[in-house]
């Protein structure tokens, strides 16, 4: 299948990576490092296609499967040319496992969950509310219109949020034929992480044992668990910053060459391109790279890497960029929208609106009950204010991490910290509640939040008696820089969504972790870790609360089930659709009926009036759109968006949620309604005749 081409090129890559002037012996290095290059590559090449494509409106399954084949042919032209194949075949038999023992079963632990995990990923369609929202319907209008210029729509999410999670889910599913594919993005940058924060590790001093853990404490995080099975994309910024990671810290033990630097800045240029958050971690370790070599004699190299660096970022990003511009005027959305999710003003004249941002997002720094400071004005007043939020930021972010599965326990700590006003602002709303421990949006990290200031402890008492380098509490500072700035750049942060752009810090921090325990000569100790990490994810990958594996059973359902009586199979023996609407199900019989409408009339042309929060994916997955020849056209939609509407358009069905008990849309005559889905068809369209 086309597909396989996309994944051999990354395998091509990873060859040329780790032997790259091949003289018959192995190249000298960590396959790590090679793996992390060659996903750099690749998903620059995803933006090269994609954009490329898009351009030529022919961004379908023919030239995609055309421009990976050329790119493959390219590396294994390369590979043979320098010997790389050879060298890789011949490496093959004398390639060993690094772990012995008790560990080797560890690691097969390791596998277990990431198997698990997979399989959940390719049997589940995507059901995240910001997947129905934007992550997936923007892939499916782009599969669609076979490009990526802006279109009409009810959510501008779909438009001017960053897109690289999304675009490698459209070449996967565009060469694949549907979304079946689609979670595995997440699932291949946990898998990623994995190696990523291992081989930081290894870089960092720690013994094959102590990157176990590491790799442990990364697939354990829960809710990296859980969202490694969706669309969404923390666990893709948790992956590129993984490998800029990998790279500066490469860096200060010897020079990165010049193949490993262009390896940097994609990861910067594909990370930016993924989601804002990337920008506040990557501030710190960019800080990290460049500042020692601020310092060296002549400013030359420091230069020239600056302007590759900056380069490589407009380049893999200029695209998204520009449509933003032509669209809204600035490369990230509108100055009001970027206040919405910023905590520091950019203008001090401009007002921000009140209340809550956009669905999905961010409670309003202002609504918080902090002041926004402003670009301008008194510089103490400022101070206080920084200080002031990053020392509330701070508690509440942790805080945030404080979910458990009992009643009483989430009751007692909203009392408890109803009790420090100080410590969490006033108006603090904590997410204790039973429902959100599992749920991929809203989970904790209760254990990992307790192992980061004991890892650290650990650190400080092993340098006293062993030694630990300097370089691992450089590089415990540079992940805590990147923890103080959530609340300090991202308003939102600290609100109840703000909990998934913690992921990448808790992934990143896993390094120092396994390094905790590199201090012990009792390797029982790191084996325990690491086994205590592997079992307490099980819950987590068992009982996701929208994918499941294990689903429990009422007693009332079943009588000779007691209550805690459960049914294996979940997500893998329930239809799809059920797990579909698994967030929403109120709306799952209604929105089925009114598709079933819309099929019975035999139309393939359909208009959406929806509102900004209805779940617009589901739509399209229930008419096998667009691969089933069904087009949809949002025909409602933001005053400045509607040059976007295609004139030509001219649906034969519309399913509008906005039309309230009319019984005629745009000509069309209404034929069902099933709760606040109405359906109407015919032939005499005509835009606002009847509303």
């Amino acid at each position: 299948m086309p597909i396989t081409v996309s994944l051999l090129t990354f395998a091509m890559a990873c060859v040329l990576a780790q032997f790259p002037r091949a003289t018959g012996a192995a190249k000298a290095s960590d396959w790590r490092g090679s793996f992390l290059l060659a996903s750099a590559i690749w998903g620059a090449l995803v933006v090269l296609f994609s954009e490329g494509l898009g351009l030529v409106d022919a961004l379908n399954r023919t030239w995609l499967t055309v421009c990976w084949s050329m790119a493959l042919i390219l590396f294994a032209g390369l590979a043979w040319r320098q010997g790389s194949l050879w060298a890789a075949w011949k490496a093959l038999p004398r390639w060993r496992f690094p772990l012995q023992g008790a560990e080797r079963w560890l690691a097969l632990g390791l596998a277990v969950i990431a198997v698990a995990l997979f399989l959940v990923a390719w049997v589940s369609p995507p059901n995240n509310v910001d997947s129905q929202l934007y992550h997936m319907a923007r892939v499916v209008h782009w599969a669609q219109n076979q490009n990526l210029d802006h279109y009409a729509t009810a959510y501008e999410h779909q438009l001017l949020k960053p897109i690289w999670s999304e675009l490698a889910i459209l070449n996967l599913r565009v060469l694949w034929g549907n979304d079946r594919p689609a979670g595995l993005v997440q699932w291949f940058s946990m898998a990623g992480s994995l190696v990523g924060v291992s081989a930081i590790a290894a870089l960092l001093g720690a013994s094959p044992l102590a990157q176990l853990v590491a790799a442990a404490f990364a697939i354990s995080i829960p809710m990296g668990v859980l969202q490694s099975t969706s669309t969404q994309n923390d666990y893709v910024v948790g992956f590129w910053v993984s490998c800029l990671a990998y790279w500066v810290v490469l860096s200060r033990k010897r020079e990165l060459t010049k193949l490993e630097f262009s390896a940097l800045a994609m990861s910067v240029g594909v990370g930016m391109l993924t989601k804002g958050t990337f920008y506040v971690y990557a501030i710190p370790f960019l800080a990290w790279y460049f500042w020692p070599r601020v310092l060296k004699p002549g400013l030359k190299t420091v230069v020239v890497e600056g302007v590759v660096l900056t380069l490589f970022v407009g380049a893999l990003n200029a695209g998204f960029w520009a449509r933003n511009v032509g669209t809204y005027g600035g490369p990230f959305g509108t100055s009001e929208w970027l206040q919405r999710n910023l905590w520091i003003r950019i203008s001090p004249s401009t007002s921000l609106p009140e209340g809550v941002g956009t669905a999905g997002e961010g409670v309003l720094a202002t609504a918080e009950g902090d002041s926004t400071p402003s670009a301008g004005g008194d510089s103490d007043g400022i101070v206080t204010k920084l200080s002031k939020r990053l020392t509330t930021g701070l508690a509440r972010l942790a805080a945030q991490n404080l979910t458990f599965p009992g009643d009483s326990i989430n009751a007692w700590l909203r009392r408890t910290s109803a009790g420090f006003p100080a410590a969490f602002g006033e108006q603090y709303d904590p997410l204790f509640v039973a429902g959100a421990w599992n749920h991929e949006d809203l989970a904790g990290n209760p254990l990992h939040l307790l192992l980061i200031p004991l890892s650290l402890a650990l650190l400080v008492i092993h340098r006293r008696r062993a030694g630990v380098a300097t370089s691992v509490f450089l590089y415990a500072s540079m992940v805590l820089g990147c923890y103080a700035l959530l609340p300090i750049i991202i308003g939102h942060s600290i609100s109840v969504w703000g909990i998934r752009y913690q992921l990448p810090f808790f992934v990143i921090w896993a390094p120092i972790a396994g390094l905790a325990i590199s201090g012990f000569r009792a390797r029982w100790l790191g084996r325990s870790a690491a086994a205590l990490l592997i079992l307490a994810a099980v819950p987590w990958v068992l009982l996701n609360k929208t994918r499941p594996i294990i689903v429990p059973i009422h007693a009332s359902s079943d009588p000779t089930c007691d209550p805690y009586c459960v049914e294996i199979g979940g997500v893998f023996r329930q239809p799809q659709v059920d797990t579909l609407f698994a967030g929403w199900r109120e709306i799952k019989d209604d929105l089925i009926f009114s598709v079933d409408a819309i099929k019975s009339s035999s139309c393939s042309n359909v208009g959406l009036k929806i509102d900004s929060h209805e779940w617009e994916y589901a739509i399209w997955w229930l008419l096998d759109a667009p691969q089933s020849g069904v087009r949809i056209e949002t025909l409602l939609t933001y005053p400045h968006l509607e040059s976007l509407i295609d004139p030509l358009f001219r649906p034969c069905a519309i399913l509008c949620t906005t039309c309230g008990g009319s019984e005629r849309a745009d000509g069309l005559e209404k034929i069902a309604q099933y709760g606040f889905y109405s359906v109407y068809t015919g032939e005499g369209y005509s835009p606002d005749s009847d509303d």
